[in-house]
C-alpha cells in the first residue's frame, strides 16, 4: 500500500505528474506524447541477475505494486524531494532514526529488482510514452548475461542493449568477439558497482579494446551511495598540524 496522502501532495506540487493505480508516478501525456522518447539507461532483472546467487535469481511479476515504494531510492516518502540527487533528502547521520531506516532500505530495496521483468518495463514505458529503451547489463567477473539479453532484444523491437565486460575478466578479447556477433548497440562500464577504479590498468586496457569496435561506450560516474552517507560512514581523517 502506498502513502496516498503524501503522493497526492507531491502531485499537487508538481502539476506535470500523475499517479498510476499502483502508486508509481507518471508524466502527463500532453507533455510527452508528441515526442519519440528513448530511455538510454534502464535495467531489467535478467541484465543484473548474475550479481546475485542462484537461489535469488527468480523473477516476479505484479503489476499492482509500486516499484518506487519498494526501491531503496527514495529511502522513504518522508525524505522524497524531486529537486535532490536520488530524489531524496539524504540523511546526514547514519546513527539516527532516518539513517538506520535508510541502511535497512538500502539492503532490502535490492529485492525490488526481481520485479523488473520485461513485461513490467513495457507496462511502465507505456504509462510514460517511452517508445524505446536501452536495457543495460552489469556482469561480475567471469560471469555473463549476454546470451539471455541478446534473446530478449531479438524478440522485442522496442528494446536495445549494451554489452558488459568486467575489467578483470579472463579472455576479454574472446568475450568482445562474442558480443560483436550479437545485437548490441554499445558498451557499458560500471566501476562504482564493480568497485574497480576507472583509471586502473585493467580498466584502461579494456577501454582501449572496446574502442576498437567503434561502438559507443557508456560509463557510470560518481558514487553509488549519497555523499552525505559516505561521509558519515567513512569520515575523512583530519591530519594533525
Amino acid at each position: 500500500m502506498y502513502h496516498n496522502g503524501k503522493k497526492q501532495q507531491i502531485v499537487s506540487d508538481n502539476p506535470e505528474l500523475l499517479l498510476c493505480e499502483n502508486g508509481d508516478f507518471k508524466i502527463k501525456a500532453d507533455l510527452v506524447e508528441q515526442y519519440e522518447i528513448i530511455d538510454m539507461h534502464c535495467h531489467i532483472f535478467r541484465g543484473l541477475s548474475q550479481l546475485f546467487p542462484s537461489f535469488l535469481q527468480k523473477q516476479k511479476f505484479n503489476k499492482n505494486i509500486s516499484l518506487m515504494d519498494m526501491s531503496c531510492f527514495p529511502f522513504s516518502l518522508g525524505l522524497f524531494d524531486l529537486n535532490k540527487i536520488y530524489f531524496t533528502k539524504c540523511p546526514t547521520q547514519l546513527l539516527s532514526v532516518d539513517g538506520i531506516k535508510t541502511r535497512i532500505k538500502l539492503f532490502s530495496g535490492a529485492l525490488v529488482l526481481n520485479y523488473a521483468t520485461v513485461d513490467r518495463l513495457m507496462m511502465d514505458m507505456e504509462a510514460n510514452y517511452i517508445q524505446r529503451a536501452v536495457v543495460q547489463q552489469i556482469n561480475p567477473p567471469n560471469k555473463s548475461c549476454a546470451e539471455v539479453m541478446n534473446n530478449i532484444v531479438k524478440n522485442n523491437d522496442r528494446l536495445y542493449t549494451f554489452g558488459s565486460i568486467h575489467p578483470f575478466d579472463d579472455n576479454i578479447l574472446a568475450k568482445i568477439d562474442n558480443y560483436m556477433k550479437m545485437d548490441i548497440k554499445g558498451w557499458k562500464l560500471n566501476p562504482h558497482i564493480w568497485g574497480v577504479p576507472i583509471d586502473c590498468d585493467e580498466s584502461i586496457g579494456l577501454l582501449k579494446e572496446l574502442a576498437k569496435t567503434k561502438l559507443p561506450i557508456m560509463n557510470c560516474s560518481g558514487i553509488g551511495l549519497p555523499k552525505e552517507m559516505l561521509n558519515s560512514a567513512f569520515p575523512t581523517k583530519k591530519t594533525r598540524k
